[in-house]
């Protein structure tokens, strides 16, 4: 019987600091809350600039891109927030090289006498910090910045070879194209990216229209076998958009 009264007291006490906690914490001014989350959606043209070998490659010259994305900007402090979400970009390239596949005769003389032109399309994964500059509560324009880092899967490559000399069609069709260092998957890597943005703000209903500059970096370099191993390849993407989007 004296147990059972004890454990009774031991409850009750446990309870009363219970609520005793709970009513100081609200007296405070101390609730617990998840952090606001906003939705991000925007579209863009981007530009590539890739890295060149002129032992196997020249007159390299990337073609527009365009890109989409979707991201979650969790607000973590009252001017920074973190970015999550997906990013699909099809980018392209065109230069000079050889061509040797199967079935082809093929003399190196050092011309690069073959036409390349190059399009591959992407899914990435980015996470960044968003810093802003101004309130977005207290302004009707917010400047902002953006760090941070990603992980790309390459979907799909197709390329057109054509012979220089004749314009005459070799190949079109879908392309080897993988990473030279691979993280878990030869198509999978990483990549670093910042940029500048600024946004207008509707204080009413806290949606924005934002316009963003952003470069990314691959951190691996992309290899590249044509058709059937008719070349190898190694080049390095790096990448600039411009992107109009959508917050809310």
């Amino acid at each position: 019987m004296q147990r059972g009264v004890c454990a009774k007291k031991n409850l009750f006490l446990l309870l009363f600091f219970a609520c005793s906690a709970n009513c100081f914490a609200q007296g405070q001014g101390y609730y617990f809350r998840f952090p606001p989350v906003h939705h991000r959606f925007s579209v863009g043209t981007t530009y590539s600039f890739f890295s060149k070998d002129p032992h196997v490659i020249k007159n390299i010259r990337p073609l527009i891109g365009y890109t989409g994305s979707y991201s979650a900007e969790i607000e973590i402090l009252d001017n920074a927030s973190l970015l999550v979400g997906l990013t699909y970009t099809n980018l392209a390239v065109q230069f000079n090289s050889y061509f040797a596949a199967p079935g082809h005769t093929y003399v190196f003389d050092g011309s690069f006498a073959y036409v390349h032109r190059l399009r591959y399309q992407s899914v990435q994964l980015p996470i960044g910090l968003k810093f802003n500059l101004l309130s977005e509560a207290d302004n009707s324009f917010t400047p902002y910045f953006l760090l941070g880092i990603g992980f790309n899967y390459i979907l799909s490559a197709k390329t057109t070879i054509t012979s220089d000399s004749t314009d005459a069609q070799v190949y079109k069709g879908a392309a080897d194209l993988t990473n030279e260092n691979q993280i878990f998957h030869k198509n999978f890597n990483g990549f670093g990216q910042g940029g500048l943005g600024i946004q207008k703000n509707m204080r009413k209903t806290g949606h924005a229209i934002f316009l963003e500059f952003l470069y990314k970096y691959d951190v691996s370099r992309l290899h590249y076998a044509g058709y059937q191993n008719s070349n190898r390849i190694n080049f390095r993407n790096s990448n600039f958009s411009v992107n109009v989007g959508l917050k809310f």
